[in-house]
């Protein structure tokens, strides 16, 4: 096809179950007239070290990460961009001479898939349901590029949302970010209706089950819900929709830093117009 020479690249994460990645890469892959591959590599989080030397010695040439391995991996790289070391979370990884290099491509594919929103979010406030590597990319996002001037985190672990709050309020000190526990509902009730956004960002609601907002809750038509899970009507989607807010899915985040991804592994633009066309001609 291309004369670039083949290449292996793929996407680490426990449980890979469901992963859109290999087939967004491999569509822009042969799009690009690229011999690349793209593959799902199940790691567990005890062998997450032992599976990098691994990659290394396969000759992979860069790799997305997704939970649980997101903050875990980025004491283990060789080099971070400088936004992987704010965020203490990396979901890109790229070959270097020297050993794995760290990006961060969340932020950007969050803040990219709520654009269209910008000035309605703007100086609002927002509800952050999680504290991992994902809701700090979401945190970092919502206040850094969508100008959001309120933000609780809330999270299982109540220790864990006071850190990221912590953290967040160091890097933007007009903000007003604060912490809650997530089985403490009294603290948060006000805060989530009052929302103009709020964002589940758990693994909670794969493969339809579970349930983070309690179910006497009610989202207003103001909001909009955004889960990060995308490919299934979880019960925060469903119900966010049953009450009229503008629900969404995490599946325009997840093109989003995709196509950035894309970009970092070929040093091509990702081929939207050129896989839309195919598709189309498909009856897709």
């Amino acid at each position: 096809m291309g004369s670039v020479k083949p290449a292996l690249f793929g996407i680490i994460g426990y449980p890979l179950s469901t992963t859109w990645s290999p087939a967004l890469h491999e569509a822009g892959f042969r799009a690009c007239k690229l011999d690349h591959r793209f593959v799902s590599l199940p790691v567990a989080p005890a062998r997450l070290r032992q599976s990098l030397e691994g990659l290394s010695l396969l000759g992979v040439k860069g790799f997305n990460v997704t939970v649980p391995h997101k903050e875990a991996i980025v004491p283990m790289l060789a080099s971070a961009s400088p936004l992987v070391r704010t965020l203490g979370a990396a979901n890109t990884v790229l070959s270097r001479p020297k050993g794995w290099h760290g990006e961060n491509t969340d932020v950007a594919g969050f803040a990219t898939s709520l654009w269209r929103f910008e000035r309605t979010l703007a100086a609002e406030s927002a509800v952050v349901l999680g504290a991992g590597g994902a809701a700090r990319a979401v945190v970092y996002a919502l206040v850094k590029h969508l100008g959001m001037s309120a933000v609780l985190v809330v999270a299982r672990r109540a220790t864990q949302a006071r850190e990221l709050a912590r953290w967040a309020s160091s890097l933007f000190p007009t903000a007003a970010i604060a912490a809650s526990s997530l089985s403490d509902t009294r603290s948060w009730r006000g805060a989530f209706r009052e929302a103009a956004l709020v964002v589940q960002a758990t693994p909670v609601g794969m493969g339809g089950r579970g349930r983070v907002v309690p179910s006497a809750w009610k989202f207003n038509k103001r909001q909009i819900a955004c889960d990060l899970v995308y490919g299934e009507r979880t019960d925060f989607l469903k119900r966010a929709h049953k009450d009229g807010a503008r629900a969404k899915d995490g599946s325009g985040m997840l093109l989003a830093q995709a196509a950035l991804a894309f970009e970092l592994f070929t040093g091509k633009s990702y081929p939207w117009r050129a896989i839309q066309k195919n598709l189309s001609r498909r009856g897709a």
